[in-house]
């Protein structure tokens, strides 16, 4: 995760005050080890040293790393391992500004906020302490989960409970897993072995509200539940049966399903919830419904996902297809694949068959057909393809409407501007033109973009440095990697 804390500072002066920008353009590369910032120029960048020269417009870049850590818990008389994670922050010289000992870190505007089982503590960008809550939590407890009002915390025989975020206990660990169905709808797997060893083993359900305290389903037994949608929730008993649960807010209503012998209930996606009931082979159909148990679209399929803009990716002995909210096809089941891409609002149709790529825009005409590539993708500047050639892959670039824009025929394609492409053929990297359709060598067998009309160039692939577009060297070839350029404007009152 990476973070970019802007600090902003605003001076006002009156009649005679006139506003102008500079840019700040730096990069980040790498050396042996280390990591370095340079600016346009090549020079070596200190951002503490022009801390006044950016006038309170300061990007400063962090990072929050982890380190595992095996941990040993008791649970129910048996002792497991688990493997977790706890994190740190790094600056972006490498250096630790926060040691590796908290569950949770979470970048905010005031620096990090840490956590573990002892405490909440806010620091600066700097990892330098402002305040710290301290909590009152049995020894070897960790904090698993954040949500708006409280952290929920876990002892080492895995029974979870939640604190308050100023840090006084809401509930004790009686549960074997709390998850939050919203902002205020609490869901408890309650293990009451946690409470009473004779009870080893019974695990329930129970809903409450965290807004008022209220219990809205006690414990049951043997059950088991999760969120069907706003206000709906589903409970399966020991035995199997399912029940439906309302609540507007105010008043909760238990009902128990219709005719309809479910073995399994999904969620809600645009009215439709997803069931499933068991065939004569003992196999699970999906099919969907409404909320008064009205079948909209029979059990027929092996999986059924959500709907997403009308609609849904079906599965049928293994063969995806896609269908719209009456149960009919738009893409017979046919496929190894289905995803959906939106690229800035537009939705596309990834499809796989067999080891073949294709593409269909969002009226399902095919852009390009599953069967000739191996990849087909669609970006901002266009839909990239790769096609395996011997042992080797080729990529080109068409564009929106399937048109070439680059033949399929390079190793690698990267955008360099709106107009140039770098391109690499034979271990050589070339420039391409998309309104000419020429190439043209560069100076330098390797070549990438570095943003702001720079490129990282190289010799052999090992060492970089840094070039103008029109070849002008900017640094010396010395770096092991060379990232991309970053614009950090800063405001002056001239």
């Amino acid at each position: 995760m990476k973070k970019i804390l802007l600090i902003v500072c605003c001076l006002f002066v009156m009649n005679t005050a006139s506003m102008a920008t500079t840019d700040h353009i730096y990069i980040t590369v790498g050396e042996a080890e280390h990591s370095f910032v340079i600016d346009d120029k090549g020079n070596l960048v200190d951002f503490e040293s022009i801390r006044a020269e950016l006038d309170g417009s300061f990007y400063y870049e962090n990072t929050i790393f982890p380190e595992s850590k095996v941990l040993t818990k008791e649970m129910n008389g048996q002792v497991v391992e688990q493997m977790i994670y706890l994190f740190g922050v790094k600056d972006y010289k490498d250096t630790i500004l926060v040691d590796a000992t908290n569950d949770k870190v979470i970048d905010n505007d005031d620096g990090y906020l840490l956590l573990n089982g002892e405490r909440a503590m806010q620091v600066n960008e700097y990892g330098h302490s402002m305040s710290t809550i301290t909590f009152d939590l049995p020894e070897g407890s960790r904090i698993t989960d954040v949500k708006k009002d409280a952290y929920i915390y876990e002892l080492p025989n895995g029974a979870q409970g939640r604190i308050s975020k100023t840090g006084e206990i809401i509930e004790y660990a009686e549960a074997a897993r709390i998850t939050y169905l919203d902002d205020k709808m609490v869901h408890y797997h309650v293990n009451m072995g946690l409470k009473d060893e004779t009870m080893t083993g019974v695990y329930g359900v129970q809903l409450k509200d965290v807004s008022n305290g209220q219990t809205l389903v006690h414990f049951k037994p043997g059950t088991m539940g999760h969120k069907i949608g706003d206000n709906l929730f589903a409970g399966r008993n020991s035995i199997g049966q399912w029940y439906l649960i309302d609540y507007d807010g105010t008043t909760i209503s238990e009902r128990p399903v219709g005719k309809i012998p479910y073995v399994n209930i999904g969620r809600e996606s645009q009215g439709l919830i997803s069931f499933a009931v068991r065939s004569e082979s003992g196999a699970y159909l999906w099919g969907y419904m409404d909320r008064t148990e009205r079948v909209v679209i029979k059990p027929q399929f092996t999986r059924a996902s959500a709907f997403n803009n009308d609609f849904a990716i079906v599965d049928v002995d293994g063969k995806k297809g896609l269908i719209n909210r009456t149960g009919l096809y738009t893409i017979l089941p046919e496929m190894d694949r289905i995803q959906v891409v939106n690229n800035n609002g537009v939705i596309y149709y990834s499809l796989k068959l067999n080891d073949y790529s294709g593409l269909m825009d969002q009226n399902f005409n095919w852009l390009v057909k599953p069967t000739r590539y191996t990849y087909a993708n669609v970006a901002d500047e266009g839909i990239y393809i790769v096609k395996k050639s011997n042992v080797a892959y080729l990529m080109g670039l068409l564009d929106h409407s399937g048109h070439t824009i680059i033949p399929c025929e390079f190793s690698s394609i990267s955008k360099l501007d709106e107009h140039l492409f770098i391109v690499e053929k034979n271990e050589e990297s070339l420039v391409f033109n998309k309104d000419t359709s020429l190439t043209e060598a560069f100076a330098y067998k390797k070549v990438r973009s570095a943003g702001y009309n720079y490129i990282a160039v190289s010799e052999d692939g090992k060492k970089w440095g840094l070039s103008t577009i029109t070849g002008q060297l900017v640094t010396e070839l010395k770096y092991d990697r060379i990232g991309m350029f970053r614009n950090y404007a800063s405001k002056k009152v001239q």
